[in-house]
C-alpha cells in the first residue's frame, strides 16, 4: 500500500530547505493520485512523467517557467526522500537529475546519509 500524501509530507519534513517547496510537493502528489498504481513510484510511471523528463512539469502546472522551476524543487525533494525514484534515463535527461545525489544527502537521516556516501562494494 502506498503511503498517504500526509505521511509523505511528514516524512520529507519541514526543515528550512523543505518548507518553501511543500506546496509543490503536495501539488505533485495530488497530481499523481489520479494515476493507477499502489505506490507513488507506480503512479509516477503511469503518469508518463518518467518518460518525459523535460516536459512533465508543463502538464502539471502549465507553461509558466517559474511554476515549472518550483515544481522541479518539489520533485527533487521527493526524489531525495526516495518517495519517487526516477529512471537513470530521466536523471540524465532532466535538469533536476544533475543535482539529485547532493540533495539526497541533505534530506535523509544520518544512517541513510552514511550509506549513500559509501561506494558500492561490487558484490
Amino acid at each position: 500500500m502506498s503511503a498517504t500524501l500526509e505521511f509523505v509530507l511528514d516524512r520529507v519534513g519541514d526543515t528550512f530547505r523543505i518548507k518553501p517547496v511543500r506546496p509543490e510537493i503536495r501539488r505533485i502528489l495530488e497530481w499523481l493520485e489520479q494515476f493507477p498504481g499502489v505506490t507513488w513510484e507506480e503512479r509516477w510511471l503511469s503518469s508518463g512523467a518518467d518518460a518525459a523528463p523535460r516536459t512533465w512539469r508543463a502538464v502539471v502546472v502549465g507553461p509558466e517557467e517559474m511554476l515549472q522551476r518550483k515544481l522541479s524543487y518539489g520533485a527533487t525533494a521527493l526524489m531525495a526522500g526516495r518517495v519517487l525514484r526516477p529512471s537513470y534515463g530521466w536523471q540524465l535527461e532532466s535538469k533536476t537529475g544533475a543535482h539529485l545525489s547532493a540533495k539526497m544527502l541533505t534530506i535523509n537521516d544520518d544512517g541513510s546519509r552514511v550509506a549513500l556516501k559509501r561506494p558500492c562494494s561490487g558484490s
